[in-house]
């Protein structure tokens, strides 16, 4: 028995084995047998001819959520920590044909209803912050349902939510409500919500934020203004 042919048919087959993506300019490596086990995902077709190397013109990041779901056959999503959306990596397993199944797309749904809470939230906090700076205890904004709001000069705040404010304002109020006051709790930051509603012109949303002035806290946040 030849054992040295043996031993360099291993590491050949080793070597076919094993593939290089070069994904937007961000390396990865898998074994074919892990993507050949979805026949009809494109990546699973793509890897039946001999080639180990391939180049992808796609997202480098998403495709780490692309290579979860080879490795443990289900779908990851991305946090707020991760710079990237829930519907930038949904895009990337429709490209490469990857079926999510129904809770996969409800946990999505969920995913991203998340994210839209934390970017509204976050524009809340930013406003209030703001506040602080300019010693102002208390600030009225208003949110129209066809998108002409009041934003009192803070317009860049909400930029992010391409207009979606108002029906994110009625949909999730009592959300906010409670996550800001908890936040600026040492200051008593209070929110008042109001919905007005009109036959003759579009219903808008009428959001009041006050604090108690506490000079420790106003300097917390004035420091670096």
């Amino acid at each position: 028995m030849n054992f040295g042919n043996l031993t360099q048919e291993k590491l050949e087959k080793e070597k076919t084995e094993v593939i290089n993506f070069d994904v937007g300019g961000t390396m990865y490596k898998t074994k074919r047998s892990t993507l050949i086990n979805y026949p009809t995902t494109l990546l699973g077709q793509m890897v039946l001819d001999d080639r180990d190397e391939y180049f992808l013109d796609r997202n480098g990041r998403a495709f780490h959520y692309i290579m979860e779901f080879y490795r443990t056959g289900k779908p990851l999503w991305p946090d707020k920590s991760d710079g990237l959306t829930c519907e930038e990596v949904e895009r990337e397993f429709e490209y490469f044909r990857i079926p999510l199944e129904k809770e996969h797309a409800d946990t999505l749904a969920f995913k991203a209803a998340a994210n839209t809470f934390d970017q509204i939230v976050s524009a809340f906090e930013e406003v209030i912050k703001r506040m602080y700076r300019n010693f102002d205890d208390k600030l009225y904004l208003t949110f129209s349902e066809n998108g002409t709001s009041n934003y009192k000069g803070v317009q860049r705040i909400f930029s992010s939510l391409g207009g979606k404010e108002y029906i994110l304002l009625t949909t999730m109020n009592a959300q906010i409500k409670k996550k800001l006051e908890n936040t600026f709790c040492a200051s008593r930051l209070k929110w008042e919500y109001k919905k007005v509603e009109s036959f003759f012109s579009d219903s808008y949303i009428e959001v009041s934020i006050s604090y108690f002035i506490n000079p420790y806290i106003i300097a917390q946040y004035s420091k670096y203004s």
